[in-house]
């Protein structure tokens, strides 16, 4: 790509990721309480973008390798354990993945 571009793409993606962001506030900025559809995503969709994270991290896993095969077993564990227990998704995702990397250190 030419620096023209990447310029274009580089300022689509911007444009795109802020409405996004934007969108939900704009939509229901004059509203005093959210519609139920909205309201059931709020609560599904946290768990299902973990799901769908845990099973793209699962796809090229071997089983002829019984460390990594532990390090990802006790990794999703606690994943899911600090969901249900926090239900706080960042500190899922990040408390899974620090899991992660130190017992691969210490496995492999």
């Amino acid at each position: 790509m030419n620096p023209s571009e990447t310029f274009i793409t580089i300022v689509l993606i911007v444009l795109a990721t802020q409405l996004t962001r934007w969108g939900p506030f704009l939509l229901f900025r004059n509203t005093k309480e959210l519609p139920g559809f909205i309201k059931y995503l709020s609560t599904v969709l946290p768990l299902a973008v973990l799901a769908i994270l845990v099973v793209y991290c699962l796809k090229d896993l071997s089983f002829n390798q019984p460390k990594i095969l532990v390090a990802n077993a006790l990794s999703i564990a606690l994943i899911f354990f600090l969901h249900l227990w926090k239900r706080k998704v960042l500190l899922s995702i990040l408390g899974g993945t620090v899991c992660y990397m130190i017992l691969l250190q210490l496995l492999v």
